[in-house]
């Protein structure tokens, strides 16, 4: 059950009404240098298997483009409902 995913790989925002789930990735700590290459494709699909939809926000995107990353968050929000 995603609710309880904390196998060591835990999810920043979990919201089960809508089968959401956000994941922000800062650039040093989710980097190949730190994480496997296939960590992010793993979590994904991961979450894609229990039935919930994850977002990757990475760091740079949320510093350099946060209007875009709020206006995509807020179009997915209004479809879900």
């Amino acid at each position: 059950m995603i609710e309880k995913f904390y196998i060591g790989y835990e999810l920043d925002i979990i919201i089960p009404e809508l089968k959401l789930a956000f994941e922000y990735d800062g650039l040093y700590w989710h980097s190949e240098q730190i994480k496997n290459n296939d960590y992010h494709n793993w979590k994904t699909n991961f979450c894609k298997k229990e039935g919930y939809t994850l977002i990757h926000i990475f760091e740079n995107e949320w510093i350099h483009k946060q209007d875009i990353v709020k206006s995509r968050i807020s179009s997915l929000l209004r479809s879900k409902y």
